[in-house]
Order: C-alpha cells, then structure tokens, then sequence
C-alpha cells in the first residue's frame, strides 16, 4: 500500500502583522528541494481539534476546495487503530511556484490570499511541528472498504500539530528581495518579495493513506495541481510545445562550444570570450536578452544593463564631425580669393610671366586700361583689375579633408547607431546573473507557450469539431513535469 504525505495547514485569526516574524530561509540555511515533497497539500482550516483524523476524503481537494470539503466521517473508523499520540520536532519550508490563471486564484483564495493572483509568483510556508496524533489501517479496514465501498480516495492517518507561516511572493531581482527555497527552481532558491503573510497555529499537517490505487491522483501543497507553476522538465514536454519553446529558450553557452576554429584544451580563448545567450536561431546579445526579458516578465530590473555597447564610435564620430563640418563649411567658402600686387611676376623688360597667378595686369605706357584698374606698385604703366580672384589651393585641400572627415563621421555615426546591441559575448551582467534570469525567463516562457498551445488548439477544436488538446502540469512522486492530453 502506497502511502502519501498531506500537510494541512490553515489561516489563524493573527492578523499579518502579528508578534511572529517571517524569517524567509537563505541558501546555507535549507538545501534546495522540497521538504515536503510533490504528495503534500496546505488547506486554511488550522485548529485545536483532532477530528479531522480518520476521515475519509473523496477525492483530491481541487478548484479551491478545502480538505474538510471533500472528506467525510468514515464508516470503516472502528476498523483503524486507536489513536496514538507522540512528539514530533521538525522544521518545513518550501516555495510553490504558481501558474497563471483562474486554478491559482481559487488555491490561494482558500489561504485568503485571492487578492495577490495577479502579482504572486510563488505561494510560500514554514511549519515547525512538536507533536503527532496517528492512527493506521488495518486488514480489517481494507476489507471493509472493499465491503461497503465508502472509503474514497484515502483517510486522514495522522494529524501534525505546531505553528507556522504561509505567505505569497512575488519573483524579483531588485533589491530588498529574499531567498526563497523552491523545488526545481535555478539553484534551488529564487528571490522574491513577500506580498502578504499569515501565521498558522494548531494540527497543521496530516498525513493521508490512499486505500483506492485506482483514483490516485497528483497533488501539491495547493491541492490542485493546475494551480501549481510548470516545472522545467523539458523532455516531457508535447511535442506541440516543445518545438515553439526550444525555439524562443535562452541558454546560456560556453563561448568556446560556438566558435568553428576553436579547439578546447588548444589555446586560450581570447580576452572577452567567456559565456554567451542563445536561442534555438543563435547567439542573442544581451542587450536583446534584456528586452525580451522585460517584455515577458514585466520585470524592468535589468533594464539598466541595456546601452549602448558601441558608444565610443558615437562619441568618436561626433568629436570627428565637429571638427570636420567646420572645416568643410569655411573651406568652401574660401576656394577662391582677389588678386594682390604680390600675385603678379614680371620680365625684366616688363611683360607679365606665364607662371603668374593673376593674368589680368597690363603693361599700357598709353594709359589705356578699363575703368577701375589701379596701378601696380613699381609699375606706374602696370594696372591690374583689383576684383580679379584667384584659386585658393590651401582651401581646395582643406576642403577635401573636411569632405573625408565628415563622410567618416557620418559613417562612424551610422555604425554606433547600427551597431548599438555589440557582439554576444559582450556583458556586463556576470554569469552567475545570467543563469538566474535566464532560469526564470525559461518558467515564464514555458508557461506562455503552453497557455497560447492550448489556446489555439481549442480554438481548432472548437472551429473544427475535432477532439481538444490539453496541456496541464503533473506533479507525483513518479513524474514532475507537463503533459498533453487529446
């Protein structure tokens, strides 16, 4: 006969801010795992009153239902052993990932926390028992379940009677969260920020004895096991999910895995080269990982770490403009200048050389010269137009570096604009970061993808009339993972 493990645990009347402090456990405190395994369930009815030992439940608690609602008197109890009674010191403390949707609402509604659906992320507890009330079946029992058919799912076989704490939480990497133990979650810890708390006091576990194999089902410490969050356990997943999720999964890589040339054990990898993010298409930057980790979390923790990794092209090709512009501006306006006396070279005999800048003088010992010329110094039958120009050759190559500069500027622009993400292997989030956001990016993604499956897939069978595809979390001593179901 398979035994199963069912903590019962419900809401005192002390009020969240009451004398008992919630001391959320750190990493060197509680190993990663649940103490109370996949077969436990927390309900809100805690007290003094051991009567709940011997009942018969008719099924798993599920859609809110409490543990007191789906068991009743058992007609076999005289069949079970006396009571015995005896302590007990032990400490559990576990976090409970939720899902998304109407399940998880009703669970944490039978805690009293119905108001924290939206934003919890994690359903959190800690019991520390002193005592144990028991009672065990017997071949006198089993038979007289199989007589009268009355016995259900199993009965309440012993009572666990101490204080404790529930409380939800919402994931978090800001500052101020906790660590909270969570079975299956990245390094077995997650941190969050605790939403609201409650104390507990009384018979807050019981332990239940299944007597009908055929109606065992899976369980947690929320009872249903659709309110339960999905476990990363990606071999079970449908193949209609797997494909959409192995696509969009980050991964965090070995650098050394992705390059074709390197040969591990050969050289060292070059400064820079360490761990990168990829998906099922490549190698993702991390600016890339962080907006898509924002847009799917709502989690803006990382933000931050988003910039430009190509700032100093920009700022090299603003420095490089405002020098060039400049220069390409003034040179330009100054390709050309008037001609001077100093531009003029002569003969002995008093002709102009060919060589001269300006060709414009004139040699007229008559005084016949347009109106406006003047006379060359030294040269009274010499004038010269004093509005000719001539070419300014220093201009023309100025003006042919200000054109390169402002090219290369504009270009350099364009590539830190072009270029903002950088390459893959460029972070500034360490690795021990990035494996943590990326676990919890992975269970929010893991989670859409199936939601949108089913979704769709309903949507198909409802236009088409064909058989409907389910998907929902299983969590059993067995198996811990997602299935599908047609």
């Amino acid at each position: 006969m398979r035994r199963l493990l069912i903590a019962v645990c419900a809401l005192s009347a002390v009020a969240c801010g009451g004398a008992s402090t919630f001391h959320p456990a750190t990493p060197q405190e509680t190993a990663a795992g649940s103490p109370l395994g996949p077969s436990y369930i927390l309900v809100p009815l805690p007290n003094d009153d051991d009567s709940l030992l011997g009942r018969v439940l008719l099924d798993v608690p599920e859609n809110g239902r409490s543990l007191e609602e789906v068991s009743r008197p058992n007609e076999c109890a005289d069949k079970l052993t006396s009571k015995k009674e005896g302590p007990i010191a032990s400490t559990f403390e576990d976090g409970q990932e939720l899902a998304a949707g109407g399940k998880a609402r009703a669970a944490l509604g039978v805690f009293g926390f119905e108001g924290d659906a939206q934003t919890a992320t994690h359903f959190y507890y800690k019991l520390d028992v002193n005592k144990r009330v028991a009672q065990t079946d017997t071949t006198e029992y089993i038979q007289c379940c199989k007589d009268k058919g009355t016995c259900g799912y199993g009965f309440v076989s012993a009572l666990i009677y101490g204080d404790g704490q529930y409380a939800t939480a919402s994931e978090t990497s800001a500052e101020g969260g906790i660590n909270i133990p969570v079975a299956g979650g990245a390094g077995g810890f997650v941190k969050a920020r605790v939403l609201h708390k409650r104390n507990v006091h009384g018979y807050v576990a019981a332990l239940v004895t299944i007597t009908d194999q055929a109606k065992s089902k899976s369980i947690n410490v929320l009872g249903d096991p659709a309110a339960a969050g999905i476990v990363l356990t990606e071999e079970n997943l449908p193949d209609q999910v797997k494909a959409r999720f192995y696509a969009q999964r980050i991964q965090v890589l070995d650098r050394a895995t992705t390059i074709p040339w390197y040969t591990p054990g050969q050289r060292p990898l070059p400064v820079g080269y360490g761990y990168v993010f990829g998906d099922g298409n490549g190698e993702v930057t991390e600016n890339e990982f962080i907006r898509r980790y924002a847009a799917l979390t709502g989690d803006t923790s990382l933000d931050s770490a988003e910039h430009n990794r190509r700032s100093g092209w920009l700022i090299g090709g603003a420095i490089l403009g405002a020098v060039s512009v400049p220069t390409l501006v003034v040179s330009a306006l100054n390709l050309s200048s008037k001609c001077s006396p100093t531009d003029y070279t002569f003969y002995t005999a008093g002709d102009l050389t060919s060589d001269s800048t300006c060709k414009n003088g004139v040699y007229n010992t008559a005084g016949q010269f347009p109106s406006g010329w003047v006379p060359l110094p030294g040269h009274p039958n010499d004038y010269y137009d004093p509005n000719e120009t001539k070419a300014n050759g220093l201009a023309v190559g100025m003006l042919g570096v200000g054109i390169a500069g402002t090219a290369l500027a504009v270009g350099m622009v364009i590539y830190g604009l072009a270029a903002h993400d950088g390459d893959a292997d460029e972070h500034v989030i360490t690795k021990p970061d990035a494996d943590l956001y990326v676990a919890k990016y992975n269970r929010a993604l893991l989670r859409k993808t199936v939601d949108e499956t089913k979704e769709r897939m309903q949507g198909l069978s409802g236009k088409n009339a064909s058989p409907s595809f389910q998907v929902m979390p299983v969590l059993s001593p067995e198996f811990t993972g997602i299935v599908g179901r047609f």
